[in-house]
């Protein structure tokens, strides 16, 4: 300070300490690529905590901290969360096929000059999630029931494809029960999304058919069925037409036919007649009773009465002598007792006289005649 005897420099020292306070680092949250594969429409992939923090740090000179996912979010093609292990999970979102992301932040537990401060960071984690083939749809057909000998009508269904055009989706129908219902009688028909179907049983069939609706997208299948029942109902007889042949002057009781109808329900049938029409032939007139009493089981000839008598499925005949011609002589049906059906039979007599000329004149005792014949068809 210049104030000692031989003119030097005189000095003191002095010390004093210098406190550094810490101060915390925020932690380092760094960007993820997992590898793996990540596929469309899976249920969910979890990302574990340890897996996630692997390339984190918690700062420079904050080795000791530690570090732990505090939340996440920013979801890109699906949701996502933690769960009670502190991992994350996340949902692909439906049909999602592309980049997928989300990002976490990281809190450490460090302190400043003593007193907790906890500092956070965030980091994006990035996958890509591979497409597959979805499914085609197909809308709930119910079931159905109808009468024998109609048809469903038309039903109405749509199809559906998130990846392919409703156009392009191949429907097709199958029938269980080819007795009942056959593949050929399962007509499809509309376009796009909006398909329809028309179903036809075989004529006079009953019973039940699980129909199957089938759609694909060349990869993809779906199918919907439903229950067709089809309910008997009393089906008509059937009664042929009948022609009948008998000769010129044939005896009484000739047997001419039978009669025949049938039913495809298998119900007893009854006959009946009626309509009978004069014969063109003189003298000749041709009629009906209802049998009672006589043979059922043919159809017989009787000239001597002239007329035709009935039984439940049998007539008998007459005409003149020396007529012949066809003649339309009666109609008959045959009912179940609900339905009935009618048709015509025809009597037909196979002589023709002009090649005979007319019938001989009386003879007396001993008397002789002669006749020929060319002609007898």
């Amino acid at each position: 300070d210049g104030g000692t005897a031989n003119m030097g420099v005189d000095t003191v020292t002095r010390t004093f300490d210098v406190v550094v306070t810490e101060v915390n680092d925020a932690p380092v949250a760094v960007d993820d690529t997992p590898a793996g594969t990540y596929l469309e429409d899976a249920a969910q992939y979890v990302f574990t905590e340890a897996s996630l923090l692997a390339n984190d740090n918690a700062g420079p000179e904050e080795g000791s901290q530690t570090i732990t996912i505090d939340s996440v979010g920013a979801a890109v093609g699906g949701s996502v969360s933690l769960n009670g292990s502190n991992d994350v999970v996340f949902v692909p979102a439906a049909n999602f096929n592309g980049a997928a992301s989300f990002t976490y932040t990281i809190t450490d537990n460090g302190t400043t000059n003593g007193a907790p401060d906890v500092l956070t960071d965030t980091a994006t984690v990035s996958f890509e999630i591979t497409a597959e083939n979805d499914p085609p749809t197909i809308s709930d057909v119910t079931d159905r029931t109808i009468d024998e000998d109609t048809n469903t009508g038309t039903i109405v269904f749509t199809v559906n494809d998130v990846e392919t055009a409703a156009a392009d989706l191949t429907v097709t129908a199958t029938s269980d029960n080819q007795t009942l219902v056959t593949n050929a009688n399962l007509v499809l028909a509309g376009s796009g999304a909006n398909r329809t179907l028309v179903a036809t049983p075989e004529q006079d069939a009953n019973g039940f058919a699980t129909i199957t609706l089938t759609v694909t997208d060349g990869d993809a299948t779906v199918i919907d069925t439903f229950l067709l029942t089809v309910d008997p109902v009393n089906d008509a007889p059937v009664a042929q037409d009948d022609t009948f042949s008998v000769d010129e002057n044939s005896p009484a009781l000739t047997v001419v036919g039978t009669v025949q109808a049938s039913d495809v329900d298998m119900d007893t049938l009854s006959f009946g007649f009626g309509g009978f029409a004069t014969v063109a032939a003189p003298g000749t007139n041709i009629g009906a009773t209802d049998g009672a009493g006589m043979d059922v089981s043919t159809l017989l000839y009787n000239r001597n009465a002239a007329s035709v008598r009935l039984a439940q499925d049998a007539f008998f005949a007459a005409i003149a002598a020396q007529w012949s011609g066809t003649a339309s002589f009666a109609t008959y049906n045959a009912t179940t007792g609900v339905l009935t059906i009618t048709n015509t039979f025809w009597a037909s007599l196979l002589v023709d006289l002009t090649n005979i000329g007319g019938p001989f004149a009386d003879l007396g005792p001993g008397q002789t005649a002669s006749m020929s014949v060319n002609d007898l068809t």
